[in-house]
C-alpha cells in the first residue's frame, strides 16, 4: 500500500521539478507578432469595389518584429519612410524613427499597450501591441 502511494507522489514531484526549471530557463521575448491594417495616406480616388459596388476592406497583414531579424511584413514589399509609436487611441505620437533599428530597440525597451504605424509613401500599416 505504501509503495502504491509513493510512486505517484514521486512522479508528481518530478513533473513539478521539471516544469519549474523550464519556467526559470525562459528568456524575454525577442519577437513580436502584430496584425497590421492598411490605410491610405492620401484619399484613394477609385477604391476597390466588390460586385455590389461596396468598398472591399483591406486584408490585414501579418507582421513580425524581431531584435535579430528586423521587421518582416508578409505581403508587403514597400520601403518604410518612418516607424512610429502612438498611444492606443492614436491621438498622441510618442516616438517616430527613420531607422528600423532605432524603432526596434525602443520598442523592446518599453512596456504597456501601444499602436504602431509603419509609414510608406502611399499608405501606412497600423497595428496594436501589448508589451
Amino acid at each position: 500500500m505504501k509503495k502504491l502511494l509513493s510512486t505517484p507522489l514521486i512522479i508528481l514531484m518530478i513533473i513539478l521539478g521539471l516544469s519549474t526549471s523550464s519556467m526559470m530557463a525562459t528568456s524575454p521575448t525577442s519577437t513580436i507578432a502584430v496584425v497590421m491594417h492598411v490605410f491610405p495616406t492620401v484619399s484613394d480616388p477609385e477604391p476597390d469595389l466588390d460586385p455590389y459596388n461596396k468598398r472591399i476592406p483591406p486584408r490585414p497583414l501579418n507582421c513580425t518584429i524581431s531584435q535579430s531579424d528586423g521587421i518582416e511584413v508578409i505581403g508587403c514589399a514597400a520601403e518604410f519612410i518612418s516607424y512610429e509609436i502612438w498611444d492606443t487611441e492614436g491621438t498622441v505620437c510618442m516616438a517616430a524613427y527613420t531607422l528600423e533599428s532605432d524603432f526596434i530597440n525602443a520598442l523592446f525597451s518599453m512596456t504597456g499597450d501601444y499602436q504602431i504605424r509603419l509609414v510608406c509613401e502611399d499608405y501606412e500599416l497600423i497595428g496594436f501591441i501589448a508589451l
